[in-house]
């Protein structure tokens, strides 16, 4: 092996520990504010990066993508800006059940009742998961 593979492989092995590390802790508890005090209660196992079945079933958005415009704007593009008129490269990548589908856009083709949950992968996590297509983060779609 050259010292550049080598290095390669060390810098990658990094990487995967890192994951492993970050991905085995549990979430923090909520800090209690004005803020949390005036939002409605959650329903059962919602997190704050999730839209899960009942959430989604009960949107009256036409698609996946609207609801979330209305709901996460964050979630569409890196940093929230951007035009939501093109797929530029700020927009966040969509996995739809395991499969890479293409960038936020392509949720348009998803009416929220046909899917079980949509989860947002932060850009930091998602470079060290998926690599390059993560760089804007990353929506995880389960359909139903």
């Amino acid at each position: 092996m050259t010292p550049s593979s080598l290095r390669r492989a060390a810098v990658l092995l990094a990487l995967v520990a890192l994951s492993a590390c970050a991905s085995s802790g549990s979430e923090p508890a909520p800090v209690p504010s004005a803020a949390n005090a005036a939002a409605p209660p959650r329903t059962r196992h919602t997190r704050a990066n999730e839209l899960n079945a009942e959430q989604l079933a009960a949107a009256p958005e036409a698609s996946a993508y609207a609801l979330l415009q209305r709901l996460h704007p964050n979630w569409l593009t890196l940093g929230g800006s951007g035009s939501h008129e093109r797929t530029g490269t700020n927009d966040t990548f969509v996995i739809y059940n395991d499969v890479p589908l293409g960038p936020a856009l392509s949720l348009q083709r998803y009416r929220p009742a046909q899917l079980s949950s949509i989860r947002y992968i932060s850009a930091a996590e998602a470079m060290t998961r998926y690599g390059s297509i993560g760089q804007n983060g990353v929506l995880l779609v389960v359909g139903r």
